[in-house]
């Protein structure tokens, strides 16, 4: 065995040592490093030492792009007063850079802004656009003013707040990673600039924050695991750039949202009680998802396309501006649909109305499909409402009256099968089109109604409350009744059969048109002070009784209408 003498012992120990030590510093430094060691001035050489290869001396100047990595330590706090270039800018935990004035971040090796400390940036920062700014778990970037022109990513932890009421441009891509967060915490605009904001975070909108295009392509996108929170705000935050809705839209109770732009969602919008979400503009299209509103939804402008069915709570209500395009069955049980622009249901669609009344205000409602009024509800004319009905009109269920205010033109199918539908707009039913007034179920108009097409009453019961141009035979089957509260004119051949009941009131005339025959094979006409008027032919072929239950009537022959 060979014996190392004690001394050179202790000498290889402390050489090992040494190495060590030197080996730990030199491998994570290189020459031309900086670090801070105070806080001040960035242009202060004072505040700053460099590595020379084999350990910190203290700086001639202060450092520049041409220099390695720059290094702002825990505890300090760096402010630039003046104009700086920079590269590989570290910016530790703990510690602060404050970009108060103008400098420019020039593209070296690897990330050029390191952001695990707090980066105040209030100032212009400019640079290529090959720059990389990176907002690591413990970082945060607090832009008050000014652009931001590199590519900047936010990685889990990592926080971006904007503040400050000045308007802030995005250049390039701002990707927020799974839990990283953007707070927008201002009233004011951010301008994207051939921008993308890709969100797999959290974007939290607690002003009235409008983004809007400021050049080129722009997008904003939510990703599967991205959430937008519409948390606040005194008037409205404006989404004016195209907007990719994967993940989850929040709109808190009284804040409102608005997207002037086109917007595609297939995740999962919520619009809380008190909260709104308003298309003013571009094309909205709800592909698929969850989309849940509790608040209100308002299509003022632009197209609303639903291609996919929407939850409305009993509370909630629907503004339908601009052209809503109905692409999905629908049940709708809300507090009040508002149409206000084009409301188009789609072929072999049906919108189920549940509860709330619909208000037409210089609106117009197109119906391709079905329209189940399941209930008593009524459609109510604010201003100048006019309802096409090319589909199928129903009222299924509900005991008591359905109003109709607004002008109807039927050129498709009414079935009354429930209580009573009453028209108090004007209502065309055109050549060959079909209103259908089923068992129990009513017909009601107080209203001018011009009948060209085909009206069948099986068990069912008209009230004629209007003027009514009868130029079609009405078809009763079973036990039915006919009212006349105002003028009826039958201008087409017409039969009363068995199991009819025709009640002609005070005041009110039921006239038979020259050249047309009424034939009456059965059931009771009862003259109620009214008049029954004929200046074409009736044909009485069985013992029938005219009956008088007021005090006087009228009946007049060939008196001309």
């Amino acid at each position: 065995m060979t014996y190392i003498p004690f001394k050179k012992n202790i000498l290889l120990l402390f050489t090992f040592i040494a190495f060590s030590f030197l080996s730990e510093k030199t491998l994570s430094q290189v020459v031309g490093d900086y670090q801070s060691i105070a806080t001040g001035d960035w242009e202060t050489a004072a505040n700053w030492q460099r590595y020379d290869g084999m350990m910190w001396q203290a700086a001639i100047t202060a450092p520049t792009f041409t220099d390695n990595v720059i290094t702002i330590k825990s505890t300090h706090v760096i402010t630039n007063t003046g104009f700086i270039l920079a590269d590989q800018l570290v910016v530790a935990s703990g510690a602060t850079l404050n970009l108060s004035n103008s400098g420019t971040l020039l593209d070296g090796t690897g990330v050029d802004l390191t952001i695990n400390g707090t980066v105040n940036l209030s100032s212009i920062l400019n640079g290529p656009a090959t720059c990389s700014v990176e907002i690591t778990g413990t970082g945060t970037l607090n832009w008050t003013d000014n652009i931001l022109p590199f590519n900047t990513q936010v990685k889990n932890g990592g926080v971006i707040n904007l503040t400050n009421n000045s308007t802030k441009t995005l250049y390039q891509t701002l990707t927020i990673d799974a839990g990283g967060i953007l707070n927008l915490n201002y009233d004011g605009e951010l301008s994207l600039s051939n921008a993308t904001i890709d969100n797999s975070g959290t974007i939290n909108n607690s002003g009235d924050v409008n983004v809007k295009i400021g050049a080129g392509s722009n997008l904003l996108k939510n990703n599967a695991t991205g959430n937008f929170n519409k948390l606040s705000g005194t008037v409205s935050s404006i989404i004016a750039v195209p907007f990719n809705n994967l993940g989850t839209i929040t709109i808190s109770s009284t804040a409102k949202l608005e997207s002037s732009s086109t917007f595609n969602n297939t995740g999962t919008i919520t619009v809380n009680s008190g909260a709104t979400l308003e298309v003013s503009g571009g094309t909205f299209t709800h592909s698929s998802g969850t989309f849940t509103v509790n608040g209100t939804l308002t299509s003022s402008a632009g197209t609303f396309n639903q291609n996919s069915a929407i939850s409305f709570g009993g509370a909630a209500v629907l503004n339908a501006g601009g052209t809503y395009n109905l692409n999905v069955d629908q049940t709708m049980g809300i507090n009040t649909l508002n149409i206000t622009g084009t409301l188009n249901v789609a072929v072999t669609k049906t919108l189920t109305w549940s509860s709330g009344n619909i208000v037409f205000d210089m609106g117009t409602l197109n119906n391709n499909g079905t329209i189940d009024n399941s209930f008593n509800g009524n459609i109510l004319n604010s201003s100048s409402g006019l309802l096409f009905n090319s589909g199928i009109y129903t009222k299924s269920a509900g005991g008591g009256i359905s109003k109709i205010e607004i002008d109807f033109t039927n050129n498709g199918t009414i079935n009354i099968n429930s209580g009573t539908l009453q028209f108090e707009g004007t209502l065309l039913n055109n050549a060959s089109k079909t209103i259908n007034v089923n068992t129990g179920a009513s017909f009601k108009n107080t209203s001018i109604v011009t009948d060209n097409g085909i009206m069948n009453v099986t068990g069912g019961n008209i009230v004629s409350g209007g003027i009514f141009e009868q130029k079609q035979p009405i078809s009763f089957t079973g036990s039915c009744s006919f009212t006349i509260d105002d003028t009826h004119y039958i201008s087409s051949d017409q039969e009363f059969g068995v199991g009819l009941t025709v009640a002609i009131n005070s005041g009110a005339a039921l006239v038979n048109d020259a050249g047309k025959t009424l034939t009456w094979s059965g059931g009771v006409i009862g003259i109620n002070n009214g008049t029954f008027g004929n200046d074409g032919t009736i044909d009485n072929n069985f013992a029938g009784m005219l009956l008088n239950s007021g005090t006087t009537f009228s009946i007049f022959n060939n008196t001309g209408r």
